[in-house]
C-alpha cells in the first residue's frame, strides 16, 4: 500500500474557502478512485496555522498513475483550489506497518 500525502499553505483569508472546497471536491474526486483505501482531510492545528493536509492510502503505485498521470509526483488540485494556494507539497510513502497489514 502507498500512502499520499499532499499539504498545503493556503494564501491569508481563504482557510474557510480551501476548506470548503476540499470537502466538496478534492476529497469526492479522490474517494472515487480505483485503488483507494482511505481518504483524510486534515485542517492546521496549533503553529502551522495555514497550512491543510489530505492523506490518502492506495492499493498500489499503479492505482496512483491511473490518477494522476506520469507526473504522480505532482500534486492534482482542481482548479478553483490552485487560486486559494501559496505552495503544495505532494510526498508518497510504503506502507510497511499498520493495523490493517498482516503482522
Amino acid at each position: 500500500m502507498i500512502i499520499r500525502v499532499f499539504r498545503a499553505k493556503v494564501r491569508p483569508g481563504k482557510a474557510d474557502e480551501f476548506e470548503r472546497l476540499v470537502k466538496e471536491q478534492s476529497v469526492p474526486m479522490v474517494k472515487k478512485q480505483r485503488g483507494v483505501i482511505a481518504v483524510y482531510a486534515g485542517r492546521p492545528v496549533g503553529s502551522n496555522s495555514n497550512e491543510f493536509t489530505v492523506t490518502s492510502v492506495w492499493k498500489d503505485l499503479t492505482d496512483i498513475t491511473a490518477f494522476a498521470g506520469k507526473d504522480w509526483e505532482k500534486s492534482v488540485i482542481p482548479p478553483d483550489e490552485l487560486p486559494l494556494l501559496e505552495e503544495t507539497y505532494i510526498h508518497h510513502f510504503e506502507l510497511f506497518h499498520g493495523e490493517s497489514q498482516a503482522m
